[in-house]
């Protein structure tokens, strides 16, 4: 059962004042003459008792000396936020509410929502811890740094063409603060990782960018094919005739 307090929606502490207004705005919006719907008596019935109750000080005392007031306990939840939400901010579901969810949350992260646990004077907090969830293009890693500190990275595909690989190049790798180039060294493999410092999640100590190369293969052109098939087979007679030589040797 609610407390006249929050029946009239005012602190503990309101004045005579602030309770009189508060009593006129209800009696406007709830007063049967123009408010039709089916609990707008009852709730107009409460509101006119608790007003005269929070009205007369020595009425007031007594409740307050009966009632004292007890805080709501906090609510704890897990909240599953995609990687682009966590990047951009955003809103994410969450039951019969949506969390607005700041830029730059990192995995493991606790948000606040002030008066959302259970009912009580005054009213608990409900407190999420952010689980991330990777899509196809944004993912996250959590590990730790040298001083022992919880990082979230966010990792990327960086895609690098064959001969970019073969002779090395430099790219702009796309990152939350803009593009930084990287230069890749002759030979890159697929799967080669390069990292960028403090462009990943987190508000206070963000962690890393995370690029990993995918080789794009080269279009299936006629011309090209042949081409490749060639520097293949060369590549083949060299690599056996290397090997009959160390024979030889041997």
């Amino acid at each position: 059962m609610p407390s006249p307090y929050e029946t009239l929606g005012v602190r503990r502490d309101a004045s005579a004042a602030e309770v009189k207004a508060a009593w006129r705005r209800l009696r406007a919006s709830l007063h049967p003459d123009r408010n039709k719907a089916a609990t707008a008596q009852a709730q107009f019935v409460a509101a006119r008792a608790a007003y005269e109750l929070l009205l007369d000080p020595r009425e007031r005392a007594a409740y307050d000396l009966l009632h004292p007031p007890v805080p709501g306990a906090d609510i704890l939840a897990t909240l599953r936020v995609p990687v682009p939400v966590a990047l951009h901010g955003g809103s994410v579901p969450l039951g019969d509410r949506a969390v607005a969810v700041p830029p730059g949350v990192a995995a493991g992260d606790r948000l606040r929502i002030r008066g959302a646990g259970e009912a009580g004077e005054p009213p608990g907090d409900l407190l999420v811890t952010v689980e991330l969830v990777d899509d196809e293009q944004l993912r996250h890693e959590v590990r730790r740094d040298l001083a022992g500190r919880v990082c979230c990275d966010l990792v990327v595909d960086l895609s690098v063409t064959w001969l970019e690989a073969l002779r090395g190049a430099v790219v702009a790798i796309p990152t939350p603060g803009g593009f930084v180039e990287e230069a890749i060294a002759p030979g890159t493999r697929d799967g080669h990782r390069f990292r960028v410092a403090g462009r990943g999640l987190g508000r206070t100590s963000p962690g890393d960018l995370v690029a990993i190369v995918r080789l794009v293969p080269p279009p299936a052109e006629p011309l090209l094919l042949d081409l490749l098939q060639l520097l293949q087979a060369d590549a083949g007679r060299a690599a056996r005739a290397r090997l009959a030589e160390q024979m030889r040797r041997a």
